[in-house]
């Protein structure tokens, strides 16, 4: 609140007065006095120069006295200390006051504004200070928060670090898995091509099927032929005769090579039996060239025969140490436990382990979970924590 500061009086001696009352220069005081008749002071009269010294005058006001002798009576407007005498006789309007409890109506009631204060540095208010509202540079109110609100604010924060902790172990788990299913692609598209080449070997086998049925129709026309020309037909019967003998013979040689289940006894230089075609091949080799070709069978050095990959066709290795493992064909990798590699060296670009591969880079950084099996060709890796089989497989 501003501090109230007396008013500066200025007086004028009787002299100066009637001066300022007769002067005509532009700052002379001027008055129009008509039937007017100045009297002393407690004349029943309305306005009067009340001289208390020779050369001193002052300008009174009458009123009704409210004790004494009553009537009326001049009293000066100053008092003795220069203060002008104003008595407030409207009541101030009370429409923005209101009671406890009041009720507010809408387009009628009416309410005082009040004021923010703005200061770039907050004055300090100490208890039992009046002050003012504090708003920033745009009007808005500053409030402080409850301690109860500032506990929940600073619960949800510790909340909101304990989600990205558990998103980022999410994203982790989704790189994981977007390796995996980039390896079962992988996979897919090699069944995909193995399917093609099934289908084409099918649609071979249905060619020389119907092959067999027109050689059917034809040997049915050459019955036919036979049945009418008997003659014919006892000579083709002698052939047939003595080629079913030549089929007699081999057939008897191929009962004597024929074992009987649960009691021939197996010898390597007596026991007979048909060999299949096959070619020990001490490393799997491609012997068709194109797809549809004909190709034998492959074993290899043990008589253990090739067949379509199949993980541990080869042998598991257990490892849980540190140790590295080199030349090998791994084909899948199952995780006892959870673990990391040094290194996990790819046979090729198209399956994951080092950044030359597909995708990313693996090593200390990423941990495999326990249970998770992986697979694609590996020839070397090194654990760094944690325990696997391996399993190898040809390719």
């Amino acid at each position: 609140m501003a501090n109230y500061t007396t008013p500066t009086i200025d007086t004028y001696t009787v002299k100066e007065v009637l001066n300022k009352v007769i002067n005509t220069d532009a700052d002379a005081l001027k008055v129009d006095i008509d039937n007017v008749t100045l009297k002393t002071e407690g004349s029943d009269i309305n306005i009067e120069v009340h001289t208390d010294k020779a050369e001193d005058s002052m300008l009174m006001f009458s009123h009704t006295v409210a004790s004494g002798s009553g009537g009326t009576s001049l009293v000066p407007l100053v008092d003795s200390a220069g203060h002008l005498q104003v008595d407030v006789l409207t009541t101030p309007a009370t429409d923005s006051i209101y009671v406890d409890d009041a009720d507010w109506t809408d387009g009628t009631s009416k309410h005082t504004l009040v004021g923010g204060l703005y200061q770039s540095t907050p004055q300090s208010i100490t208890d039992g200070d009046v002050g003012p509202f504090q708003v920033d540079v745009n009007g808005r109110l500053g409030v402080a928060l409850s301690p109860t609100d500032n506990a929940v604010l600073d619960a949800m924060v510790v909340d909101l670090a304990a989600i990205e902790v558990l998103l980022t172990a999410a994203n982790v788990d989704h790189a994981a898995n977007e390796v995996l299913l980039t390896g079962i692609d992988a996979d897919t598209d090699a069944i995909k091509t193995d399917m093609a080449a099934i289908e084409v070997l099918l649609t071979g086998i249905d060619a020389d099927t119907d092959a067999i049925k027109t050689d059917a129709a034809a040997i049915e026309v050459l019955l036919t032929a036979a049945n009418v020309d008997h003659a014919a037909n006892e000579a083709l019967l002698t052939t047939i005769d003595a080629d079913t003998g030549a089929i007699k013979t081999a057939v008897e040689l191929i009962d004597d090579a024929v074992a009987t289940l649960g009691t021939t006894t197996y010898s390597e230089t007596s026991t007979k039996g048909l060999t299949v075609g096959v070619v020990r091949n001490d490393t799997l080799a491609a012997l068709a060239g194109t797809d549809n070709e004909v190709a034998p069978l492959q074993v290899d050095k043990t008589g253990a025969l090739y067949t379509v990959e199949e993980t541990g066709q080869l042998g598991a290795i257990f490892e849980d140490g540190t140790t590295a493992v080199s030349s090998k064909q791994v084909v899948a990798i199952q995780f006892l436990e959870d673990t990391t590699f040094t290194t996990l060296t790819p046979a090729d670009s198209s399956f994951i382990g080092t950044a030359s591969g597909n995708g990313d880079n693996i090593d200390t950084s990423n941990t495999f979970p326990q249970g998770m099996t992986i697979f694609g060709r590996w020839t070397a890796f090194t654990l760094a924590s944690g325990s696997i089989v391996a399993y190898q497989g040809a390719w």
